[in-house]
């Protein structure tokens, strides 16, 4: 039934003839590849971006990446500022019950998958496209996955033959990559998300026996899994300013060392997100102020300093994590340079809306009126009366566009 099913989407979409794209082309041998477009060499200068796009081409960005057809609005966007887009193809995720056993349910979303292709192919700003996004992730075996991205790969490459194919999986391992090697030969490119092992994936990969090029897909700073913990679970976020070295790290690893075998890499978030805190992994906050990891990136594209780095918070001291309730403790944020001149607090209740994957979270609720003695990079805090985990955040601003971010866990007691 699958194969009829393709077969006759391909049979309508080729009738239809032949759309003016950009070329974009891989040549080369292992260890040794190159990306063009239109014949000029291209480095993926990515990220995970639909806002601050001006920043972003002044910082030398310029590749997008998409997740699904809700943003196929960016290709349009990214046209009109001389960007290009790896563009997300959504297919259902096992973790969420899609099961790739199902031959009907597997036909159906690959004649949706083929007509989204056939419908996008000659968008002038389409660089490559991604086949799903972690799809082996929390799976016992993603292998029926993996084959369906394989059979899309030989499927899209007949109806668009200007654009190279991507499957992207969550970190690597020697028996996902076999696996891959497997189902899936005909993909053009792996792209690896990784966090704190994202300088040395690419290696990794390269070592378990893959052979094809590699794209960074996502990368920022250590995962929220990754850091240490509390005594009672709630983990350690990196300071603004220790994200944004992680950031040069792990590009520096990945990208700038092994050029003939990674064509580049996609920040994450060049946004604001609430995944474990508010600040984790988005590289602005929701106020639109940008941090440290934003001009870590641009350092890297442009090889220029940034003019007015972002302010830096050293770290945030608040004496012990344990306090009884209702007692009262100092905070400082101890300032690196260049120092923020304007500051702000908030205490709030840990996160307990945590999800998988970068599903969407609600943000923890604001403890009211715990903030006293001043509004510099000292104050005092009132623990709440509820015993619970707490988590105690300060910004700092530099009144230029710019912030600096760290917080504690805390438990009352």
């Amino acid at each position: 039934m699958r194969r009829g099913v393709i077969a006759a989407v391909l049979a309508a979409l080729l009738a239809a003839g032949p759309v003016q794209a950009a070329r974009v082309e891989i040549t080369g041998t292992t260890g040794n590849w190159r990306l063009t477009v239109d014949g000029q060499p291209f480095r993926i200068n990515g990220a995970s971006a639909f806002i601050h796009l001006d920043t972003f081409v002044a910082s030398g960005g310029n590749t997008l990446r998409t997740y699904g057809a809700e943003h196929a609005r960016m290709l349009d966007e990214a046209q009109g500022k001389g960007l290009k887009v790896i563009y997300g193809l959504d297919l259902a995720k096992p973790r969420k019950g899609f099961d790739y056993r199902d031959p009907a349910a597997v036909a159906a979303q690959e004649a949706a998958i083929l007509a989204e292709v056939a419908r996008l192919k000659g968008h002038p700003a389409l660089l490559a496209w991604a086949l799903g996004n972690e799809l082996d992730l929390a799976t016992a075996d993603a292998a029926p996955a993996f084959r369906a991205v394989g059979r899309l790969a030989r499927a899209i490459k007949a109806i668009d033959p200007d654009h190279p194919t991507m499957i992207v999986v969550a970190e690597v391992t020697a028996d996902k990559i076999a696996a891959i090697n497997a189902a899936a030969p005909d993909v053009d490119l792996l792209g690896i998300n990784a966090y704190g092992g994202a300088g040395s994936a690419p290696a990794r990969a390269i070592a378990a026996g893959w052979t094809r090029p590699i794209v960074l897909t996502e990368f920022g700073p250590l995962g929220h899994w990754e850091t240490g913990m509390s005594p009672w679970g709630a983990p350690y976020e990196p300071t603004s300013a220790a994200k944004a070295a992680f950031y040069r790290q792990s590009w520096n690893q990945a990208v700038t060392e092994r050029p003939g075998s990674v064509l580049g890499g996609v920040a994450f978030l060049w946004d604001a997100k609430q995944e474990t805190t508010a600040t984790w992994y988005g590289m602005f906050l929701g106020s639109g102020e940008r941090l440290a990891s934003v001009d870590a990136m641009r350092t890297i594209w442009t090889g220029q300093p940034v003019p007015d780095p972002a302010p830096v918070i050293e770290r945030l001291d608040i004496g012990g994590p344990r306090f009884a309730p209702g007692a009262q403790f100092e905070a400082t944020a101890v300032m690196g340079q260049p120092a923020p001149t304007r500051w702000r607090w908030e205490l709030r209740e840990e996160s307990r809306d945590r999800k998988t994957g970068g599903d969407p979270e609600a943000e923890p609720p604001l403890v009211p009126n715990a903030i006293g003695g001043g509004t510099g990079p000292r104050v005092t805090v009132t623990a709440p009366r509820q015993p619970g985990a707490y988590r105690l955040f300060v910004y700092g601003y530099d009144g230029k566009g710019a912030a600096a971010t760290a917080n504690l866990p805390l438990l009352v007691e």
